[in-house]
């Protein structure tokens, strides 16, 4: 029987839309992961049989069938915080998860990596038998163990700005299709070498990128107001927030019991005080309106911070801001 050629563009198309796995794509379209695989990967040497195609074309038209194979969202995943992870890089770090989390509680581990990669069984038993993935698995694969508490230093190698794109492709806020046609990529495979650290991006690609990641931070304020007045606990996505008219950006990152993140923390309320502390200062506005900020501020707040800010500057200072607490 004469094939027809495989709707190959199509495919692929369909499946960056809805930033689908290859288990996802054969789930969807009733065929077996390895026919998938062909579809997608050798499709300039196999032909599709005329059932294949019709069948393919038209549940490419039930857009409600995303909703059964995308993968789910990070909200509804627990990923709680190893307390023994560990810092190096990210086979150190997966040899760790891999030997001593994961066979101590499978059934619960399993069930969560599997969840929150979109990967399959097969593919999960390839990494515990520590062959590593690429591509966007990896992607994932990283942001996985940084948010259950590891050091994963090619990772904290990126840009806050990188970063944060990882966290939102790896935590479906967005899809890799999206980020890749608004930074204006043509290739999928020069946005991963910059996600993975190998490449790197350029100043209109990266203004480009913290707006974006700017307007997914301003919606998912939102979400997690509306998620928590139901009681629902969210697991945050590390963002990067645009400040003011500086055009600074400030990491906002979850708290994960390590003492690192509570230094980035605090560094990014700096950055975003600074510049507001300057202006309120300035004779823009008037004393009336300092008063009322103090008093906003608890009445000795500011002087407070500001003396614990002090403290800050330098280990001299600390000691002097130390003394006096002791001494009150």
């Amino acid at each position: 029987m004469k094939g027809v050629s495989i709707p190959h563009k199509e495919l692929v198309a369909f499946r960056r839309e809805g930033d689908l796995t290859i288990d996802a794509m054969a789930s969807h379209f009733d065929v077996a992961k390895s026919t998938m695989c062909g579809w997608l990967y050798r499709h300039e040497k196999q032909k599709m049989a005329p059932v294949f195609y019709n069948r393919v074309m038209q549940k490419m038209q039930e857009k409600d069938g995303f909703a059964l194979v995308k993968k789910p969202s990070v909200m509804d995943i627990n990923l709680r915080v190893i307390e023994s992870a560990l810092t190096g890089d990210t086979d150190e770090c997966w040899l760790h998860y891999a030997s001593e989390v994961y066979p101590i509680n499978i059934a619960s581990e399993k069930q969560v990596i599997l969840l929150y990669t979109g990967i399959g069984e097969t593919t999960l038993a390839r990494w515990l038998n520590l062959i590593m993935p690429q591509g966007q698995n990896l992607l994932r694969l990283r942001c996985f163990l940084a948010h259950r508490g590891y050091g994963v230093a090619e990772f904290d190698a990126l840009s806050d700005v990188l970063r944060t794109l990882n966290y939102l492709i790896a935590d479906r806020k967005t899809t890799f299709a999206e980020v890749m046609s608004k930074a204006k990529y043509s290739q999928d495979g020069a946005l991963l070498q910059v996600l993975l650290g190998r490449a790197n991006m350029g100043d209109e690609r990266l203004a480009i990128c913290r707006d974006l990641i700017a307007e997914y931070a301003s919606k998912e304020k939102k979400i997690s107001a509306d998620r928590s007045s139901a009681g629902i606990q969210d697991v945050e996505t590390p963002f990067v927030i645009k400040l003011d008219h500086r055009q600074e950006y400030s990491p906002i990152t979850r708290v994960n019991g390590k003492q690192k993140w509570e230094i980035e923390n605090l560094a990014a309320c700096v950055r975003m005080m600074l510049p507001l502390a300057e202006r309120v200062l300035s004779d823009e506005y008037t004393e009336q309106d300092r008063e009322r900020l103090r008093t906003l501020a608890n009445g000795d707040e500011v002087f407070r911070l500001s003396n614990a800010l002090n403290g800050l500057c330098g280990p001299r200072m600390r000691v002097r801001v130390m003394n006096r607490q002791e001494g009150e």
